[in-house]
């Protein structure tokens, strides 16, 4: 089985990847979209040139390959596309002969050529039909989920709304941080996928229609979506500040009419009480919360 892999450089890409150059799956070509900040675009779709030879110079920090290092390590064609329905990236990507088609936290929908010819299964970190959307991992520790998921869907022609193949169930431990967690996921995923891979190829692959039911979404967040309100119970604020306090928006706690910026989450008690909102010592603050209390290093807003 030929497989196309649409992915990105980020965490949540890079297992499903090793997992099938581990499992020996042949794969034709990886798919990863142009960087937005780039010059504009001369071609819809381009081949990545191989690495230049990098001088042999010690790393100051170790860093773990993204799924353009790991594919041009095991030869694995990259290609580098801003539009996908354009005819040309169509005919470069139907030359390439797949038989299937793998996604794993791919910014476009495939357009329906692809879903039409290719069986395609998407990899999307949650237990679908919740959290559809762009950033699901995001909106599970904003609403204090004890548990994250994985899910593997075959892929129509809407986002996150196709037959389920497989599912699994992620705990998520107090404390854990996002990419932690995201890369757990990744791994559990990762699995789940050559298991469908395999029963697709000998036509045991089983899909169950997804329930029509009202379920949380998942949008990109904005700034205000990164504030804490006394209404939050402990665990939920502490796992949400020590999940996102290194994320690309400052953390806030609102406690009536005063606001604070979060630099960390140091503890909470589920149980505790205290005689009045907050308790402050120096950047040091204990906020009660709808359930326990939740300490933290604070500044005033």
């Amino acid at each position: 089985m030929r497989l196309l892999f649409f992915g990105m450089p980020g965490i949540f890409s890079r297992a499903p990847l090793v997992e099938l150059i581990n499992a020996r799956v042949d794969i034709g070509a990886i798919i990863v979209p142009r960087p937005t900040q780039s010059q504009p675009a001369t071609a819809p779709i381009r081949l990545l040139a191989p690495r230049a030879r990098e001088l042999d110079l010690p790393m100051l920090q170790p860093t773990e390959p993204n799924i353009i290092a790991i594919a041009r390590d095991a030869g694995i064609p990259i290609y580098e596309t801003h539009t996908l329905s354009h005819p040309h990236t169509l005919s470069t990507l139907t030359a390439l002969k797949p038989d299937a088609i793998c996604v794993a936290c791919f910014p476009q929908l495939l357009p329906q050529l692809l879903l039409t010819n290719y069986p395609s299964l998407n990899l999307h970190p949650s237990l679908l039909p919740a959290y559809r959307g762009p950033a699901p991992l995001f909106w599970i520790f904003h609403d204090g989920l004890e548990n994250a998921g994985v899910t593997v869907h075959w892929m129509d022609a809407h986002a996150d709304t196709g037959d389920i193949v497989a599912q699994e169930r992620v705990a998520l431990p107090n404390g854990i941080r996002y990419a932690d967690a995201e890369r757990v996921c990744s791994a559990r995923a990762a699995r789940l996928l050559v298991d469908a891979l395999r029963a697709l190829q000998t036509g045991t692959l089983t899909r169950t229609p997804q329930a029509r039911t009202a379920a949380p979404r998942a949008p990109n967040p904005t700034p205000r979506d990164y504030l804490i309100t006394a209404e939050w119970t402990a665990r939920r604020a502490f796992n949400f500040i020590k999940g996102l306090e290194h994320g690309d928006s400052p953390i806030r706690i609102q406690i009536g009419e005063k606001n604070f910026v979060v630099q960390t989450a140091i503890a909470f008690d589920a149980t505790e009480k205290i005689s009045a909102p907050f308790e402050r010592d120096a950047n040091k603050i204990k906020f009660q919360m709808a359930q326990g209390t939740l300490t933290t290093l604070t500044s005033d807003l």
